[in-house]
């Protein structure tokens, strides 16, 4: 970082890359920290907050902070939500391959805070819209799509929904099965 000096496109760079180091190792708080730090000098070096680079920042932050748990949920939510909705709007106007993958990569992290938080429905509405997302992009057999059929199914779950969660977790195994074989742990679990 010191040799960075003052050039905020170089040290964005460098504390994401710390940012994702810090969160490979579990330590949420610090990923966070760095992940602020990247934003925040992006910012400075120009970048819109409306910039791809910057909603990813954006999304990373929520993210970290959604896996310290319930005490950074408001903070976490925060941040999810504003990738979430300046995704949306880039999807809006270009719906890209790119911006649909992040579009379904930020819903679902939304989806995983509102399953923590026990808004069920919430979060059982935002896995079916991002494997929705992920269908139409990536085809009904893809192996990207088991870990959605699996959120679904959870969601499902704890609705009390038994059969459509069933549904939803034998299509996730299929899938498994089908692209990855029996031994990847997706299908394991």
């Amino acid at each position: 970082l010191g040799q960075a000096g003052k050039n905020s496109h170089v040290l964005s760079l460098q504390h994401e890359c710390l940012g994702k180091y810090f969160f490979a190792m579990r330590s949420y708080a610090k990923a966070a920290e760095h992940h602020k730090k990247a934003r925040e000098h992006a910012l400075s070096a120009g970048y819109p907050k409306e910039d791809p680079a910057v909603i990813n920042l954006t999304g990373q932050i929520g993210l970290a902070l959604l896996r310290l748990g319930p005490g950074s949920h408001d903070d976490a939510r925060r941040y999810l939500q504003e990738a979430a909705t300046l995704t949306r709007e880039l999807w809006e106007l270009r719906p890209s391959r790119g911006n649909t993958l992040s579009l379904g990569s930020h819903l679902s992290n939304l989806g995983q805070l509102a399953l923590e938080e026990g808004d069920n429905e919430k979060a059982r509405d935002i896995a079916e819209e991002s494997l929705a997302l992920y269908r139409k992009l990536f085809g009904e057999d893809s192996l990207y799509l088991p870990p959605y059929y699996n959120n679904l199914g959870f969601a499902n779950r704890q609705l009390g929904n038994y059969e459509e969660a069933l549904r939803s977790y034998r299509r996730s195994m299929d899938l498994y099965r089908s692209t990855v074989g029996t031994r990847h742990q997706g299908y394991i679990e």
